[in-house]
């Protein structure tokens, strides 16, 4: 299932910034999981978001409807944005590790809350299991999206979601 319509697709090549909201709109939740699962930080997945925009504005003209669906060809993109942006993150820490005033300087991580019932989550899950569970449940991704995203095979996204989900049911028995 697209997200957004090809109409809008073709208005944000011809420079509609609308239709760029709309794809915006539409995408950052699932970009922004995406990004978490590779860069396991909030900020950095932010900032993972953020280029994969940039990006996507720089490529779209490179964008063939009749190759791919937009869906599956913006995925491979940001996939490969996000990987980019990891290991640029990476060398930059290790960088910022060794300077010593910087680590004293480190603030303190915001929306605890939030932080810790999404880990509560992926421990129960895993962390392969517990994306391919949010993607599935909450943005109603195909396996064949999904995949494409974390570089699987459609067949064992889909056997991990299944295992995903009892584990989930069988939690939430065990809760009440």
């Amino acid at each position: 299932m697209e997200r957004v319509k090809l109409r809008t697709i073709r208005e944000f090549r011809a420079g509609n910034k609308d239709a760029f909201d709309d794809i915006f709109y539409a995408y950052r939740d699932i970009l922004y999981y995406m990004s978490y699962y590779y860069v396991r930080d909030y900020d950095d997945a932010n900032d993972c978001v953020q280029e994969v925009f940039i990006r996507l504005v720089n490529k779209i003209h490179l964008f063939d409807e009749r190759k791919s669906s937009f869906n599956s060809w913006f995925f491979l993109l940001a996939r490969h944005s996000v990987l980019n942006t990891a290991r640029s993150q990476i060398r930059r820490r290790m960088e910022y590790l060794l300077d010593e005033e910087a680590v004293y300087k480190t603030p303190s991580p915001e929306n605890r809350e939030l932080k810790l019932y999404l880990q509560e989550l992926e421990e129960i899950l895993g962390k392969t299991k517990y994306i391919i569970y949010v993607f599935r449940t909450a943005y109603k991704l195909t396996f064949e999206n999904i995949a494409i995203m974390l570089d699987l095979n459609r067949e064992k996204t889909r056997r991990l979601y299944c295992e995903a989900l009892k584990r989930v049911v069988k939690y939430m028995e065990e809760d009440n």
